[in-house]
């Protein structure tokens, strides 16, 4: 799907809207545009941070057919500022 139809390929960069939530007892929140790195497949070349062959599967409940999506993985940019001071993997 990244690359079929996003043309995503390893290490592109792109941002991920997160609503952080900064008062838990009035769960107020702000929205923050955090940036990210597309990590190559683990099946591709083994630089990933998981485990590799991670796939959803996608079942059609209608014909029986399923169909393997790989899981791909972000690498989030650090965020000290909000609490966040080293970059993490999703």
């Amino acid at each position: 799907l990244c690359t079929s139809i996003l043309d995503l390929k390893p290490n592109a960069r792109l941002e991920v809207r997160w609503d952080l939530i900064t008062d838990e007892e009035s769960e107020t929140t702000t929205t923050r545009w955090w940036g990210a790195t597309l990590l190559p497949n683990a099946d591709a070349d083994n630089t990933s941070p998981l485990p590799p062959s991670r796939y959803h599967l996608l079942d059609d409940d209608a014909t029986g057919d399923a169909v393997r999506i790989p899981i791909r993985t972000l690498r989030y940019d650090a965020y000290p500022d909000g609490g966040y001071p080293e970059t993490a993997c999703q």
